[in-house]
């Protein structure tokens, strides 16, 4: 059965930084929830295989002056290996903020281990990175079903 992992790095707040837009959210596996940067990965840890991962953004804006941009986040799937039972997955994600020039990105980094036990999934997950200001590293099912 195939899963996927997703990382996310958003702002809890309406606006931050002096009139940047927020996310105005708390923690959320919802596929519709807006994050800066964001990556997902499907992989099966059954057959081990893991696929290319996807990178993206709900885009930012400058309340103030009522301007708009569009962020270009990089995932890079750093590691997959397979493992007895499963399979080990490094996942990195970066983007800066467009509407800053020469703005630092916001780097995420996700370790993760999944194997099968008697038809239950056993999921080991690490993340580290900027702390911008929130994080979320979570896995879901086929179905939509978080673990």
């Amino acid at each position: 059965m195939p899963y996927t992992l997703n990382v996310r790095s958003y702002a809890p707040f309406a606006s931050f930084g002096g009139g940047f837009e927020g996310d105005a959210r708390g923690p959320s596996a919802s596929s519709r929830a807006t994050s800066r940067i964001a990556a997902t990965v499907v992989f099966n840890p059954q057959t081990g295989q893991v696929g290319k991962p996807g990178a993206s953004s709900s885009g930012t804006a400058y309340l103030p002056l009522n301007v708009r941009g569009m962020g270009e986040p990089r995932a890079t799937l750093v590691q997959a290996n397979r493992i007895p039972g499963g399979v080990a997955i490094r996942l990195d994600v970066a983007g800066a903020n467009p509407l800053v020039p020469l703005a630092p990105d916001i780097d995420l980094h996700a370790d993760a281990k999944f194997t099968l036990t008697a038809g239950r999934l056993n999921v080991s997950l690490s993340l580290r990175g900027d702390a911008f200001p929130n994080a979320e590293l979570f896995v879901a099912d086929s179905a939509g079903i978080v673990e």
